[in-house]
């Protein structure tokens, strides 16, 4: 079985009709499996603050975050590595295990959302390279576009491509290749004689090619029944793992 890429975060999405009901504790500790530490309830919702419910705690991953809006629930997992002494590049988590617990596992009924007409599953995925040049080599592989330059500082690209899945449903699969550079402060103890152990600071610095992966479902008028919910999301969860082991355009084929 092919390794998937290394996950920096997750999602599972479900735009919903209407939400102001929805109970995002209970669905927190049915998927993620313990209650959530945190709890944010909002009455009213603005452009400072978009959510009616915003709960979170830590998962097997790191860090497990349910987002509420108007319209759409999210489920967020993020790699959690706070240790006090490194601030730098996160680690990453297996893209595959966090499908197989949250969605391919799981039932309809722990997975669906009432009201959905919409459902998304997103990634973003790294692979560390040695500098710049090599990311931007590793994205030629990948892309099959010849860049002709080595002091290339930005860079992006994406592409949509749909496919047809289960029932006539189509999806949008989004691929979006760019280059990462992540840095900070690595804090060591050193001692220093007649005196106590002296923290110094160095910058650290690495760069690694991004992978964003969307796959979700093109925009439809009907209400998904909580069933086929459940068969949507097993089938964007094949998708996604598919692109996230090898993540060439050619796989949008």
């Amino acid at each position: 079985m092919t390794q998937t890429w290394p996950a920096l975060s997750a999602r599972v999405s479900w735009l919903a009709s209407e939400l102001s009901n929805f109970d995002a504790e209970q669905f927190f500790t049915a998927l993620i499996g313990e209650a959530p530490e945190t709890v944010q309830k909002n009455r009213k919702v603005g452009p400072a603050n978009p959510f009616l419910n915003l709960v979170s705690g830590h998962c097997p991953f790191g860090q497990a975050v349910i987002q509420v809006q108007p319209d759409r629930v999210d489920l967020i997992v993020s790699s959690d590595v706070s240790n006090g002494i490194t601030v730098g590049p996160p680690e990453c988590f297996d893209f595959r295990d966090f499908l197989s617990t949250y969605v391919t596992n799981r039932t309809w009924e722990e997975t669906s959302v009432s009201g959905a007409y919409r459902i998304a599953i997103g990634a973003t995925l790294l692979k560390e390279a040695n500098s710049y040049p090599e990311a931007i080599d590793v994205i030629s592989d990948l892309t099959g576009i010849s860049i002709p330059f080595r002091d290339v500082w930005d860079f992006g690209f994406q592409l949509n491509r749909r496919k047809q899945i289960i029932e006539n449903t189509e999806i949008n699969r989004l691929i979006k290749y760019s280059v990462a550079l992540f840095s900070g402060f690595v804090v060591n103890q050193q001692f220093i004689s007649g005196q106590n152990n002296s923290r110094v600071s160095e910058i650290s610095s690495n760069t690694n090619v991004m992978v964003e992966l969307d796959v979700n479902t093109v925009p439809s008028a009907f209400v998904l029944t909580h069933e086929f919910q459940g068969e949507i999301l097993k089938a964007l969860a094949m998708e996604a793992e598919t692109l996230a082991s090898d993540p060439k355009i050619e796989r949008l084929g």
